[in-house]
Parts: C-alpha cells; structure tokens; sequence
C-alpha cells in the first residue's frame, strides 16, 4: 500500500503498512476513524486498539479506507477477530459500526464512547450520566438494563 505525503511539498512519503503483531488476549477493544489527506483526495484510518490485564495499549490493527463506511469496518473487525475473540467493542456513536457487526455475524457488546457522548451534551445532561454510571458502579442499576451505555461495567474495573 503506498501513501503519499501532501504536506511535505515535494517529497513524497513511501509507507508500507507494517504487519501488526499485538501479543496477548484482547477481550475489549476501541475503534475510531481518523480522517486524512491523502494524494488525490481524503482517506480515514481505522484503528482498533486495546489494553492488556496489567494496563499497556496495543494497537491491535489498522486500515486504510475511501470513507468510513460498513465495508471499512467490516474488515477491520474481521482482521481482529482473527488474532484476538473480543466480546465488547467501544466507538463513538456511528450506526456504520452497528451494520459491520451484523455483517460480521459477531456476537459481542458494544458501548457507546462516553467521551463523545458527553461532548455533544449540556453541563446538567453531563452530570445526570456521570450519576447514572456512578449508580450502576455501585450496583443500584444492572448494567444490563442500558447495554450501550453500561456494558463497560462488566470489564475489569482496572481497564
């Protein structure tokens, strides 16, 4: 795969996507979409990554798309799946990754990104989803009863 540097002027950039070798098991893993300019137009990189029981990142796998769509995400989830059987998946609120998932026939959890979802929030709608995940940490609300807000309650608290 090449790709093309289009700040640098004149040069351009020769890269090569690296074989990923993240060791480990990965139960929960974050996917997100990073926008890029690229030599005759756009991209989006897709990453998943994770963190292992002792608390060290790992890129887990990335890829290289037109837009970000099912198709994009599709392929990446599949890539992941072969190196480690996640059961929660953590993004921010795209319906896409919700098409992949089927697509991939997986059968995991799936969270909505609190930071995103509390960036597009009021000061008041913040502070009422900071006490409803503070109830649910203490048991007061089963974290089944809103799975996609709640579903990183059933990780280990540590990660």
């Amino acid at each position: 795969m090449l790709v093309y540097s289009v700040k640098g002027g004149k040069l351009n950039a020769k890269l090569w996507m690296p074989q990923i070798e993240a060791s480990g098991e990965f139960k929960y893993i974050i996917v997100d979409g990073k926008y890029v300019e690229l030599k005759g137009g756009r991209g989006v990189i897709l990453s998943a990554i994770s963190v292992t029981e002792e608390g060290k990142r790992a890129v887990l796998d990335i890829t290289l798309s037109v837009e970000e769509d099912a198709m994009a995400y599709w392929r990446l989830l599949v890539e992941v799946w072969k190196k480690s059987s996640f059961v929660l998946v953590v993004a921010d609120g795209i319906k896409i990754l919700d098409r992949a998932i089927s697509l991939a026939e997986l059968y995991v959890a799936r969270q909505g990104c609190l930071i995103h979802l509390k960036r597009r929030k009021t000061k008041e709608e913040r502070e009422a989803l900071d006490a409803i995940i503070s109830s649910a940490e203490n048991g007061e609300i089963k974290h089944e009863t809103c799975s996609r807000l709640l579903s990183c309650l059933s990780a280990l608290k540590k990660l």
